[in-house]
């Protein structure tokens, strides 16, 4: 999964040209190809059908589990059928507009947005320098399972609603396999189940929702590859080791593509397989030569068309930057700190030649302090310059707790493996007691983060993040809105237009005026430069309808040729101000 998400979306930067859906067919089944031949090759001479199939053991129910559950976090996204839900949802916060953009002009064009071309009226267009690794991932996943005409933005309104909810799943599962991959773990499911139930609570109920519910769809995926990277390297005793080496490198190339920073979180682990595995670390044949040197350029591609991407962007923008992102449990952040902290100082105890050293478990909790040095450090710029955080700094630290949670797992397989009482491999069948105390543990670690469903109807009302939001994701489709309506109408009736269309509502209580332009020219895959440069003339539509005049005067004598839609209860102003202007 690592490798579809980390590697795939890159192929989006290679204009290709392919009818339909036929483009991410071969795409996924080439690279499920490669790993299939990588893991039958790591096999050497003595491959089986046994041999190439994970052992399973009872630790494996998490995941399946975790992805069950998801299904139901998610069932409000993954139960849109029409475009007035999928905006009824989508509409609820700021970011779908951007991320929706990205997703149908790739769908339009086949490519990543600066490949794109220049829109009709010769600028840019929008978001061509924000990380599209994402999109192209959704694309991908999307392309495979529904075959829908891009030009349908209906359609690829509601298939971006599912298949982000999607998405947010397999996220989940990815990172709650990782951590059910750790040995200690897994020779001691009595310990390993519980722990492993509370990562995939926090990422589904706790800091997840707080990212994967409130339009930061890319940020909740690029912390996943992350926290996957960060467990492969874990286990990675050599540095050309190829299995480990493939995944993490398509993990990093995912990172970087996405959310750049993140990369801070890997910093400690490459350290550790560099510098702290065993001796014969640099040990290699000449074919695991030959992919880590193909993985070097995957990578650095992935880099440089990042940075390419980035430099257009002032640093000062990005970081002082203004946004609406919902405040991070900063009480869990430091508990989860705290009792990292805690682990470290227990690892520490006892020495032995028969014990395994925690060093490589220590590098791995450096990921943790790695990214804490990043949130100090963008807090104190912002407090200096503006007097509170903001944006990037809150948004970081959803990531933290989110990492902090995977390398509790770490910390505990670390401790398992270091304790002789519970390094031992304990089953569920030597003993019933152990089944129900790990059992009703696991239960009640889905419950730290809060009360998850939305039963508030019969007196049992949601608590955790997650449970919050369903419940007005329920609400949002229930109550419906005219602003989503007269958009919907706008666009419908606009969308054979061409050249420069601004679409002018006066009721700010239901929407923002300039998000409301975003969505108009999102959903008609025409968001240009030039069309949010117009836009910046929309403001004094907030006051209402007696602005309408100034705006539409603003907005011709900037662009002669503009076209303007407007609500029906404003047609005929409207039709009175064009009138005056001939």
């Amino acid at each position: 999964m690592s490798v579809v998400f980390g590697i795939v979306p890159l192929l989006w930067w290679i204009p290709l040209e392919w009818s339909g859906n036929i483009r991410s067919s071969l795409l996924f089944s080439a690279v499920a190809g490669v790993v299939a031949f990588c893991v039958i090759w790591s096999q050497g001479n003595n491959v089986t059908g046994r041999s190439i199939l994970p052992k399973i053991r009872s630790i494996d129910v998490v995941p399946v589990a975790a992805a069950g559950v998801g299904v139901l976090v998610y069932v409000q996204q993954l139960m849109v059928r029409s475009v007035d839900d999928a905006m009824s949802l989508m509409l609820m916060a700021w970011d779908n507009a951007s991320h929706f953009n990205i997703f149908h002009m790739q769908r339009l064009h086949g490519s990543v947005l600066p490949l794109a071309g220049l829109a009709g009226d010769g600028s840019r267009w929008a978001f061509s320098d924000y990380p599209q690794s994402y999109h192209s991932a959704l694309v991908l996943v999307s392309e495979i399972a529904r075959k829908t005409s891009p030009q349908d933005w209906e359609a690829d309104a509601v298939t971006y609603v599912n298949f982000t909810a999607v998405v947010n799943i397999m996220v989940v599962l990815l990172v709650v396999a990782a951590i059910c991959s750790l040995p200690g773990l897994r020779k001691n499911p009595i310990i390993g189940i519980p722990i492993a139930t509370l990562v995939a609570s926090g990422w589904l109920f706790g800091p997840g929702a707080l990212a994967s519910m409130h339009g930061f769809p890319n940020f909740f995926f690029t912390t996943g590859l992350v926290a996957a990277a960060i467990v492969l390297f874990h286990s990675m005793q050599r540095v050309f080791d190829p299995l480990p080496l493939i995944a993490a490198g398509a993990c990093v190339a995912g990172v970087v593509q996405n959310w750049a920073l993140s990369i801070v979180f890997l910093i400690p682990c490459v350290i550790a397989v560099v510098f702290i595995t065993k001796k014969g670390r640099w040990k290699a044949n000449r074919g695991e030569l030959v992919i880590a040197v193909l993985l070097v350029g995957v990578v650095a591609m992935a880099g440089l068309t990042a940075v390419g991407q980035l430099l257009t962007v002032a640093p000062d923008d990005i970081l002082f930057a203004a946004g609406g992102v919902p405040d991070p449990d900063f009480g869990l952040l430091l508990a989860l700190l705290l009792m990292l902290v805690s682990a470290s100082i227990f690892m520490q105890i006892g020495k032995g030649p028969n014990l395994p050293s925690p060093k490589r478990t220590q590098w791995s909790l450096g990921s943790v302090w790695a990214g804490t040095a990043v949130v100090v450090a963008m807090a104190a710029a912002q407090l200096i310059k503006t007097g509170s955080v903001s944006y990037y700094t809150q948004k970081f630290s959803i990531a933290l707790a989110l990492i902090a949670l995977l390398c509790l797992g770490i910390a505990a397989n670390g401790i398992v493996e270091r304790t002789a009482c519970l390094g031992r491999v304990r089953t569920f069948s030597s003993s019933p007691k152990l089944l129900a105390t790990a059992v009703v543990v696991s239960l009640a670690f889905t419950q730290v983060f809060g009360f998850a469903f939305p039963f508030k109807p019969i007196g049992l009302p949601p608590s955790s993040e997650s449970g919050l939001e369903a419940a007005k994701q329920i609400q949002s489709k229930m109550d419906g809105s005219a602003a989503n309506d007269n958009l919907l109408r706008a666009v419908r009736q606009s969308v054979s237009l061409e050249g420069p269309v601004m679409y002018l509502t006066t009721n700010p209580g239901d929407i923002d005026v300039i998000l409301a332009q975003q969505w108009f020219d999102a959903l008609r895959g025409n968001y240009s430069e030039h069309s949010w440069k117009l836009s910046l003339n929309m403001f004094p539509l907030s006051g209402g309808p007696d602005n309408l005049t100034k705006v539409v005067t603003d907005l011709r004598f900037q662009d002669p040729s503009v076209r303007i839609v407007v609500d029906p209860e404003n047609q005929a102003a409207l039709d009175q101000i064009l009138t005056k202007h001939q």
